[in-house]
């Protein structure tokens, strides 16, 4: 993942060029008309870098208006011809600093307040970075994946789609594309220049060697042709993960299906078969810090002991002062990293990230029973707002609370109603104290005691990890929390949740 600044050196100069077969579609021209009409109307306005100003844009935008000029491509036979026409004229006209390209069918956010719009921001990263800036475009097939290609170096990456970034990207799909007119300038040198009847053939299909593997080959489309030479000429190209695009697709109407009400017509039909309830997702959230191996072992138990009948997603969560788990190389999940006052933080930015419908809290010294997920699907209703309390194989010695959840093992609507898998105002210690009474309250518990996930528990200063967690500062402050959220009724925060 690429970091980007939060201001631009200058916002360049672009021509917007939108492709079509048979014409644009009614939501693309919306964004179109909604995006040129917004920066016309500020060019028009003689308080325009105050308004910019006042709007948040950077004071680095305050007397440029965006220039943005707009060409609807003219029909041609082949999609690489009518691209390389386009990118051709583009670089005779000498004028904008910019080539942005965007098929028929997408739809992009706009620009408000405190937000440039995606066609401003891909335009202006690809100018700041002299490098090919795509935004993500989903295929018209579910689950298929999108319109690029990613280098995941065989781990699972992290991509926060709607947040400021960049990643690399060694084939980028032009669907909406910004290309700087150095890269396609070079391109074009290094083709030669024009061939009759008057364009640079840039855009077309070719055989390459497989960026990720050497000794493979691939057929690359017309628009993945331009990354491919981008990067052999030392540019960079990216995904740029800010953009929330839409890929407009087609639905079949019928008239038996959807021309009438369903009273006004018979026919003959053959019973639908009753529909497959959907297994849930579940996220098994992993809060480490110093302990990598440790962290490693209870992932291998969790995952040998899953009946296999579920899928599961693993999101270890550690914190950015702990460079030895960092580096260690922990497989076989989603690694995210971040600043944390202790383990609620930790747990919670884990179940932000997650996409799991239960829950649940895994440590490093506690190992589930075998068949584990599958116990647990059948024990929560996802429809509803349930924590699950298990029990933790402890004696009464130990934990004398017996009305405490040990494992925190909820559906995701529970966990959304909290504000995160614990009430997000905790460091640590009596988070748990909460969501126990807080569940008992609400009468979302269901007893499950006859399930152990075992603790291997050794004591609350076993090593610096505990005792941080445990610290008298940590201790008064939950003590402190805990009384006053009593006294509110343990109030729901869903707004706590990021959106």
């Amino acid at each position: 993942m690429v970091e980007i600044g939060p201001c631009p050196a200058r916002l360049p100069s672009a021509a917007l060029a939108v492709f079509a077969y048979g014409g644009v579609l009614p939501r693309t021209h919306v964004c179109v008309v909604r995006d040129v009409a917004h920066f016309a109307r500020l060019a028009g306005e003689r308080d325009a870098c105050e308004k910019l100003r006042s709007n948040n844009v950077p004071v680095e935008y305050a007397g440029q208006i965006w220039q943005l000029s707009y060409h609807q491509v003219g029909q041609d036979a082949l999609i690489g011809r009518s691209r390389s026409r386009v990118a051709t004229d583009f670089l005779k006209a000498k004028s904008e600093s910019v080539l942005i390209m965007v098929d028929h069918d997408i739809t992009w956010q706009g620009p408000s307040e405190n937000y440039e719009g995606d066609l401003a921001h891909i335009a202006r990263l690809a100018a700041e970075h002299n490098a090919v800036v795509g935004a993500m475009i989903s295929k018209k097939v579910k689950g298929e994946g999108i319109a690029s290609m990613i280098d995941t170096g065989g781990m699972t990456l992290d991509i926060a789609v709607g947040s400021p970034g960049l990643v690399e990207s060694p084939n980028v799909g032009s669907g909406m594309t910004a290309y700087p007119r150095s890269i396609l300038q070079a391109i074009y040198d290094k083709l030669g220049g024009d061939v009759p009847p008057g364009f640079c053939p840039m855009f077309v299909e070719a055989v390459v060697d497989h960026p990720l593997d050497a000794r493979q080959k691939l057929h690359v489309s017309e628009d993945w042709i331009v990354t491919d030479m981008a990067r052999k000429l030392g540019f960079k190209t990216y995904l740029a993960t800010r953009p929330i695009t839409g890929h407009v697709g087609e639905h079949v109407y019928t008239v038996l299906e959807d021309a009438f009400p369903a009273d006004m017509v018979t026919y003959d039909r053959q019973p639908e078969p009753e529909p497959v309830k959907a297994k849930p997702v579940i996220s098994l959230l992993h809060a480490t810090r110093w302990r990598p191996q440790a962290a490693q072992d209870a992932h291998d138990v969790w995952m040998a002991r899953a009946s296999g009948e579920y899928e599961i997603e693993y999101i270890y969560s550690i914190d950015s002062d702990d460079p030895e788990s960092l580096a260690w190389g922990l497989r076989g999940g989603i690694v995210i990293c971040g600043d944390g006052r202790g383990n609620v933080d930790a747990y919670n930015r884990a179940a932000y990230a997650s996409r799991g419908d239960i829950l649940a809290q895994v440590h490093d010294d506690v190992e589930p029973p075998p068949r584990w997920d599958a116990i647990v699907a059948e024990r929560l209703d996802v429809t509803r707002p349930q924590v699950l309390h298990v029990d933790d194989g402890l004696s009464a010695e130990v934990n004398k609370n017996v009305s405490l959840i040990p494992v925190m093992i909820c559906t995701r609507k529970w966990a959304k109603d909290m504000g995160g898998l614990f009430h997000p105002e905790y460091v640590s210690v009596f988070c748990d104290d909460d969501a126990s009474e807080k569940a008992r309250a609400r009468e979302a518990v269901v007893a499950a005691s006859d399930i152990t996930f075992r603790h291997h528990w050794r004591g609350a200063h076993h090593d610096d990890t505990q005792s941080r967690s445990y610290a008298p500062a940590n201790w008064e402050a939950g003590k402190e929390l805990l009384e006053a959220r009593r006294a509110d009724g343990f109030a729901d925060h869903p707004e706590l949740w990021p959106s």
